[in-house]
């Protein structure tokens, strides 16, 4: 079940990390909820 790319996968890592590092998990979680729901 790979459907994220090594490219997405550091864009979404990279994106992630720097959210934690301004507190912002949150909305990061959120965020990427919604993208994965309307993937589908």
């Amino acid at each position: 079940m790979s459907l994220f790319s090594d490219d997405l996968y550091k864009f979404v890592t990279d994106e992630f990390f720097t959210l934690i590092l301004r507190k912002n998990k949150l909305y990061f979680i959120q965020n990427i909820y919604f993208k994965l729901k309307n993937l589908i």
